[in-house]
């Protein structure tokens, strides 16, 4: 069995600095206005371009560039240990000589081990203890019903830092609430001032109005008729305009989900649907919008209902 392993070194990322700036260094040359480097803001401005690109270029190869380190072994038995949780992780034990040269090169792609490396300022670092008898990092597999909170305080009381997947996971829920929370707000403010609208379009077809109002009273058309009636206009709007509101955001997700789908089988991720859009979603939305709508419109039906019809068809 061959085990290979990609590490980040300082050794990749200056290799990636010096081979990108080997190729295009003639071109960087005749870039160079030879007579511009008697200017100081000039200098300095090229100086920093240059650090800028070198240090992208370092950070790239540190992360991408990474060097591959193999060892052949042999099998020589099989564990029969059972599983826990819903990750299939089997144990493997292989000689310390060997895992110490598959350390030593280097920091893993682990997540963890980056934060770990960054936390500890040892992310640049290439030195450690290989000699076995110390471990930069030990993973504690847990049940999942344990508090992970308690043994994360009782591994720090030890003096060790402690890194939980769980509860990055529960900052990253913390982080999406506040998220929904904020758009909670903007929807919340967008809904006011559409209802704000529809009261002032209704008000002013009132006003435009007055002469319908007052033949419909005249013929007799009773108030609880004229409200019904501006009610069902406000609703119709509402209706309309949560119909469109919905087939625009259908049109965007289906943008968005083909432009990010397009992405994941670029990267060779299996494809997922990031929205949904079920039948009873739409249902709600348009129900919110027809109600929001009502609401807006009762009170311009109610100032309608009251006009003097006498009043109204004086005036015009």
């Amino acid at each position: 069995m061959i085990i290979s392993v990609k590490v980040s070194s300082i050794d990749s990322g200056l290799a990636h600095v010096l081979a990108t700036e080997k190729k295009d260094l003639p071109k960087r040359l005749k870039e160079i206005n030879i007579d511009s480097l008697l200017d100081r803001e000039y200098r300095l401005r090229l100086v920093r371009g240059e650090i800028s690109k070198a240090a992208g270029l370092f950070v790239d190869g540190f992360l991408n560039a990474r060097e591959e380190i193999s060892e052949t072994l042999t099998v020589c038995g099989v564990l029969d240990v059972g599983r826990s949780g819903r990750f299939r992780i089997e144990p493997m034990i292989i000689p310390m000589v060997t895992a110490r040269h598959l350390t030593a090169g280097g920091m893993g792609s682990d997540p963890a081990d980056f934060i770990a490396a960054l936390a500890s300022g040892n992310l640049f670092s290439t030195t450690g203890d290989f000699s076995g008898k110390n471990y930069s990092q030990v993973t504690l597999d847990l049940d999942s019903h344990a508090s992970h909170k308690t043994i994360r305080d009782s591994v720090e009381a030890l003096g060790f830092r402690a890194f939980s997947y769980a509860e990055q996971f529960d900052e990253i829920r913390r982080a999406f609430f506040y998220f929904d929370l904020a758009l909670g707000i903007i929807g919340l403010i967008a809904l006011i001032t559409a209802s704000l609208g529809i009261v002032n379009t209704m008000v002013m077809s009132i006003s435009e109005r007055r002469r319908e109002i007052g033949v419909l009273k005249s013929l007799g058309g009773d108030d609880a008729d004229i409200r019904l009636l501006f009610l069902a206009e406000s609703g119709v709007i509402g209706a309309v305009g949560a119909i469109v509101g919905i087939i625009t955001g259908w049109l965007i997700t289906r943008l968005a989900s083909f432009i990010a789908v397009s992405f994941m089988r670029k990267e060779g991720i299996p494809p997922v649907d990031l929205f949904a859009l079920p039948i009873w979603l739409i249902l709600i939305a348009l129900g919110i919008g027809i109600i929001v709508s009502l609401l807006a419109g009762y009170y311009p039906a109610s100032r309608a209902s009251r006009v003097d019809p006498v009043d109204a068809l004086r005036n015009e």
